[in-house]
């Protein structure tokens, strides 16, 4: 069990540095997502963090990806 620590504290300390944390959405960047692509609630989450950030939103998702490039994403 502790080698599991050990690890599980190896592997946080390796990826930290590299979370983007994003706490706030602006209401109406939401809405002119879903409006523009009347796409489920979640996917407008993930499209809008990922234009925030200029990610590069990877999913297996087929509707999320198509919702993605009608927004431009």
């Amino acid at each position: 069990m502790e080698k599991t620590k050990i690890l599980a504290k190896k592997l946080y300390n390796e990826i930290i540095d590299k979370v983007v944390v994003v706490d706030v959405l602006e209401y109406d960047l939401l809405l002119d997502i879903a409006l523009s692509t009347a796409c489920r609630a979640i996917d407008t989450f993930y499209i809008a963090v990922a234009s925030v950030i200029s990610a590069i939103l990877i999913s297996a998702d087929k509707i999320m990806i198509n919702n993605a490039r009608k927004y431009g994403v």
